[in-house]
């Protein structure tokens, strides 16, 4: 069976084929894991958000970035951070969950202002990240 038959393990139809998956749950021991790997490997960072920051330390040249929505083990969207697949992503999947009565309108504020500044998406610390790229 597929790796990517579990719902919480379908972001790996995103990922290249022999690619080496690093969790990021310690910092210290993922910089230590992709930086021992040879050069021009294919890795994929999983984990929190500063992802973009730990590649860097790691010596990885990042060819895509991901945003996992609420998270990976629940994702109701995955989406590529760049400007329009943001805009698109907080116009037309972000809202307010339902059943919410008591903090509608400040949760319909927040939905609001992620709508006008789509980046936002990518910085808020809602979500986990996915960092595809090649070790240097």
């Amino acid at each position: 069976m597929a790796a990517f038959s579990e719902p919480d393990q379908r972001w790996r139809l995103l990922v290249p084929p022999g690619s080496t998956i690093v969790t990021t749950t310690d910092r210290k021991a993922a910089v230590a894991q992709v930086r021992a790997l040879p050069s021009g490997t294919s890795v994929v960072l999983v984990g929190g958000r500063r992802l973009r920051w730990l590649a860097r330390r790691a010596r990885l040249h990042v060819r895509s970035m991901y945003v996992a929505l609420p998270s990976l083990q629940t994702p109701v969207a995955i989406t590529t951070v760049s400007p329009d697949t943001l805009r698109w992503t907080a116009r037309t999947v972000v809202t307010v969950p339902s059943g919410v009565t008591r903090l509608h309108a400040p949760l319909w504020t927040a939905v609001r202002i992620l709508r006008a500044i789509p980046r936002l998406l990518s910085w808020a610390p809602a979500g986990d990240r996915i960092v595809v790229g090649t070790r240097s």
